[in-house]
């Protein structure tokens, strides 16, 4: 568990949403954006404002047995409710067939699309390739 002042956790989301802005990328208002707690690399857009556990320290640690002790049954019971009901594994040779890097694209981009409800259009994905 962390304790981080507003105001700093206020100026990196900023400087996250700005930096995407300046890079092309859709930011919408009303719409989750995450900010890196670990450090992470200045050169990835997606990454700027990353670091902040690493200047504020820890201050409590807790085992998931002792976090999911705290949580009642009604709140468990409201969480298995509301939590959407699995996928099943898509097999592999299940749609049509992937024979190209775009073919693996787009696939993917499908099926983000379905996980997590956005338009697929909106889903860019980056693909680097090295040695």
């Amino acid at each position: 568990m962390y304790l981080f002042p507003a105001d700093e956790v206020k100026k990196r989301f900023d400087a996250s949403y700005a930096a995407r802005i300046e890079n092309g990328h859709t930011v919408r208002n009303n719409y989750g954006m995450w900010v890196m707690l670990d450090k992470g690399d200045d050169a990835v857009i997606s990454q700027v404002g990353h670091g902040i556990a690493e200047e504020y320290p820890r201050i409590a640690n807790f085992s998931i047995d002792e976090l999911e002790g705290t949580v009642s049954k009604d709140v468990r019971k409201m969480a298995d409710e509301a939590a959407p009901e699995p996928e099943e594994a898509i097999p592999a040779d299940a749609g049509p067939p992937l024979n190209t890097v775009a073919d693996v694209l787009a696939f993917a981009r499908e099926k983000i699309a379905v996980l997590t409800g956005m338009p697929g259009d909106t889903i860019k994905l980056d693909l680097k390739m090295g040695v």
